[in-house]
């Protein structure tokens, strides 16, 4: 846990007394008020601010519409309306850098924890890697360098009495996760629909960004080239099965492909295919050499899409079947990828830039990054060449 700076701490405090004197006194802040309250602003960024629990509403997932509720904060609320940050509060377990200024200018600030896991489990629920993969926060965006191991080639051996053991080293390699920068570009929202107190600009907000950063962030953990963006879990995975036609599949390939796998990385419960939903669309239409369905007919609604036993995950940013594309990949994810975000999400609320068009603008960043940790744990089918 992080020791609140003192310093930090009774800026804060000072910071928060200027608003509440004016609003108690019915009176606009001074122009000396500004100024101090700048320079106490000044004195926060310095410092980690930890403050008083966010208010909770029911947190997680609701039932009837398949959405999560995300954490109301009525500080938050007040800074997405009107841009005052003096009663923001975060969560014990986040740190709050202020960096935004006074009402009606624009400014930005660290989300609270419950809007940013609202995000993160929606980016989740939309599918995808994320769904799937190992996952680490940091506070920083430094390279942080990450172990990967394959040492199922190696074997243990009979010792023969008096005989000196020989040494096999495990074979250790690394990956580098970094900090993108992503971005969810503009979103720009009415005055008129931000004033509406029936309006809820949290969840509208959450929504957008949500969708925007899943779709890029996808696509690049998917597919990326690792140049200047992550390398996806697609992009060169160990081919597995090479399929005799360019545009199908069959029950065999398929059956070729899970035994491909170590058995050392399908024991456990991680274990699964993706595709796009196309893909699985075809391979619902196979049966295998008793006429029955590949694919487990939904014994329940909600129940996880089963192929051979293993669930399968849905992908959108992985190819179709085609010409020499890699659409399905099987194995133990969580063991094969990671994904890192580095610090918390910002927003920044832009009031002046769109004033004459009655309009504020929100601007999301969250600095993630992905890398294949483990090239064993799961292999690809190829299509044919040809």
């Amino acid at each position: 846990m992080t020791t609140v700076s003192a310093t930090a701490q009774g800026a804060w405090d000072e910071f928060q007394a200027i608003s509440r004197r004016a609003r108690e006194t019915g009176r606009d802040l001074t122009g000396a008020d500004l100024d101090e309250r700048d320079r106490l602003l000044e004195i926060i960024k310095a410092g980690t601010i930890r403050s008083l629990p966010i208010s909770r509403s029911a947190g997680g997932l609701d039932a009837e519409s398949g959405h999560i509720r995300a954490v109301t904060n009525p500080g938050f609320a007040r800074f997405l309306k009107t841009g005052d940050v003096s009663e923001m509060r975060m969560s014990s377990d986040r740190e709050f850098r202020a960096q935004g200024v006074g009402t009606g200018s624009a400014g930005g600030f660290l989300v609270p924890a419950g809007f940013r896991q609202a995000i993160i489990e929606t980016l989740a629920r939309f599918g995808g890697v994320r769904e799937v993969a190992s996952h680490v926060d940091t506070d920083t965006g430094a390279s942080l360098p990450w172990p990967t191991v394959n040492d199922t080639a190696n074997v243990g051996a009979i010792l023969a009495e008096n005989t000196q053991v020989t040494e096999q080293d495990v074979v250790l390699g690394t990956a580098t996760l970094g900090a993108h920068m992503y971005t969810s570009k503009m979103v720009r929202v009415s005055l008129q629909l931000i004033q509406d107190s029936g309006f809820d600009v949290e969840e509208w907000l959450r929504v957008r960004l949500s969708r925007r950063i899943w779709r890029i962030q996808n696509t690049h953990f998917t597919t990326g080239t690792g140049t200047a963006q992550p390398l996806g879990i697609g992009t060169s995975p160990v081919t597995g099965v090479t399929a005799a036609s360019a545009t199908a599949v069959t029950y065999d390939e398929l059956v070729n492909l899970e035994t491909s796998v170590d058995p050392d990385y399908v024991a456990g419960d991680d274990v699964g295919w993706m595709m796009n939903l196309s893909t699985f669309g075809a391979i619902r239409k196979l049966k295998d050499t008793t006429n029955k369905p590949l694919v487990e007919p939904d014994v329940q609604a909600g129940a996880p899409r089963m192929l051979l036993g293993h669930r399968v995950y849905l992908n959108q940013a992985l190819p179709n079947m085609a010409v020499s594309t890699k659409p399905i990949l099987f194995g133990n994810f969580r063991a094969g990828y990671v994904t890192r975000d580095a610090g918390d999400m910002t927003i920044l609320r832009l009031a002046e830039r769109y004033a004459d068009f009655l309009q504020v603008g929100f601007l999301a960043f969250l600095r993630s990054d992905g890398a294949v940790q483990d090239a064993s744990a799961y292999k690809s089918l190829v299509m044919a060449a040809a």
